[in-house]
């Protein structure tokens, strides 16, 4: 009966403690796709239900005109782009570039002298700007975003959840982590070119505290598990009578040296055991019930009862004492032999002893 409950609670533990990591794992990865959701539903507020978010600023143009061109030291305009890409974003910085000059201000015809009509360079470059940033009135640039300078350009910035975080890595169709090009608009007086430099950036799982979340949220699931474990043992064990010192008797046919009938007893759950009698030939069945740490037997068939009190028990040898008699009766393991009786010829020598010892007396 002791091993069918350890088993019992064994294969009822690896149970709950299954369940419960599994439902702990499961717990920790909807922690983490909440998280991940978080975090795409904040950038996409950013992102006002586009693919593409721009906005700029004009900046006060620093520079060197020269009879061919424009060389710019700094300023002019300067617009940030961000777009959905590849699975990531694209982070985009557009700046002014130098101008070519590909006429002068003036030009001979065989009209005279004429003006050209060349924009000087603060002209150009707002005109740029401008188009770069607005596109025009019969094209419209729909990525532009008011007020969303700072943070693309500060993009990722404050963008990171508990468990992600927005990392720069390579572009996986374009292989750069960094990639600088040049543009230029091509007019009939000039040329004017502006650069981009392009990142992206990819939402990453932090490796180290998803680890250590799924790794907790699942000890605590099998900690809930074991917990549950032990309640399910000790209701078993309030089910299950403890047959204490009656443990031995299970599953072995003991035989009454007086009567010669034959005990069988069986352990079953909740402590109704099965007991099988067999005298003079009859075989009688019930249940048998063991109480008291063992100490208490009641045997129940459908005829009779039997209380016994358990005395003795070895491997070979069972006492009980009969309650209803008040006799002790002797049962050995069928086969051993355990109460082996005195050889006749043994008793009679005994005897014969002990009738020598008394003539002896009545001489003296």
């Amino acid at each position: 009966m002791k091993k069918q409950f350890t088993t019992i609670v064994i294969i009822a533990g690896l149970i709950f403690c299954s369940i419960g990591g599994y439902f702990g794992f499961k717990f920790a990865k909807s922690t983490l796709d909440k998280d991940l959701t978080y975090l795409s539903h904040r950038i996409d507020e950013l992102f006002h239900s586009k693919d593409v978010i721009q906005d700029g600023h004009a900046e006060t143009l620093r520079g060197e005109e020269t009879k061919f061109g424009y060389n710019v030291y700094g300023g002019g305009f300067t617009i940030h782009r961000l777009s959905k890409e590849s699975g990531g974003y694209v982070k985009s910085k557009l700046t002014a570039g130098n101008i070519t000059w590909l006429k002068g201000k003036y030009e001979n015809t065989e009209w005279g002298r004429r003006p050209t009509y060349r924009p000087e360079a603060d002209e150009a470059y707002s005109k740029e700007f401008r188009y770069l940033l607005k596109g025009t009135e019969k094209e419209p640039n729909y990525a532009y975003t008011r007020e969303t300078f700072t943070e693309i350009k500060d993009f990722p910035g404050s963008f990171e959840a508990e468990y992600y975080v927005i990392i720069q890595t390579e572009h996986p169709t374009e292989s750069y982590l960094t990639k600088n090009g040049e543009w230029w608009f091509n007019y009939d007086t000039y040329k004017l070119t502006y650069n981009e430099t392009k990142q992206f950036y990819l939402i990453g799982l932090d490796d180290s505290k998803s680890k250590a979340l799924t790794i907790k949220d699942t000890a605590i699931g099998s900690g809930i598990g074991l917990l549950l474990t032990i309640v399910f043992a000790f209701l078993i064990r309030l089910a299950i009578p403890n047959t204490g010192k009656g443990e031995s008797i299970f599953n072995k046919k003991w035989r009454n040296i007086e009567s010669n009938s034959i005990i069988t007893i069986e352990p079953k759950l909740f402590g109704k055991n099965k007991v099988t009698l067999i005298e003079k030939e009859k075989i009688n069945r019930g249940l048998a019930k063991i109480t008291e740490n063992g100490n208490s037997i009641h045997l129940s068939f459908t005829d009779s009862e039997i209380f016994y009190r358990l005395k003795n028990i070895t491997n070979q040898k069972l006492e009980m004492e009969n309650l209803a008699s008040d006799t002790l009766v002797k049962f050995e393991l069928l086969g051993s032999n355990a109460y082996k009786q005195n050889e006749p010829e043994q008793e009679n020598k005994t005897n014969d002893n002990q009738n020598n010892s008394d003539n002896t007396k009545s001489l003296d």
